[in-house]
């Protein structure tokens, strides 16, 4: 897959895989670099994504799948001091 074809399959889910990273994380700093990591892992993998046939649910599942895997998921604990 060329540069131009993967900008345009992933990036066109970008809102989409950002908001999933976002109701997960319930932080922007973390639900951009969840999905920046999950844009370079894709990229490296590039060559077996064209065996892909739905490139949308192969990104939100290995992007899921590494955030699980990584224990980034879990939100932020709010410390509030009685």
């Amino acid at each position: 897959m060329d540069t131009e074809t993967f900008k345009k399959v992933f990036l066109s889910y970008h809102r989409k895989l950002y908001r999933i990273a976002y109701r997960m994380l319930q932080d922007t700093s973390n639900a951009e670099d969840v999905l920046q990591e999950t844009y370079i892992k894709l990229w490296n993998k590039r060559d077996e994504l064209e065996n892909v046939d739905n490139t949308e649910a192969f990104a939100i599942m290995k992007d899921t799948a590494r955030r699980l895997k990584s224990n980034t998921a879990t939100p932020k604990q709010n410390s509030t001091k009685p």
